[in-house]
């Protein structure tokens, strides 16, 4: 559990360093799942894997038009 929320931690840093606040957001609510005393998720949230496959669609056509 430790090692997962640090995981999430470091990754909602991650995102608010190079503002991307969908990805963030979700990775926040990772954090605050795992501090608490709720059952341990057995997968990443749905809502955290669409932010990420948006944010990845973002960068794609961010580099493919540069």
């Amino acid at each position: 559990r430790q090692d997962a929320f640090l995981q999430a931690h470091t990754l909602k840093g991650l995102c608010a360093q190079l503002a991307l606040p969908a990805l963030r957001d979700e990775a926040n609510r990772l954090c605050l799942l795992l501090r608490s005393d709720a059952q341990m998720p057995s997968c990443v949230p749905e809502t955290l894997l669409s932010a990420y496959v948006l944010t990845l669609k973002a960068i794609a056509e961010f580099t493919q038009n540069a």
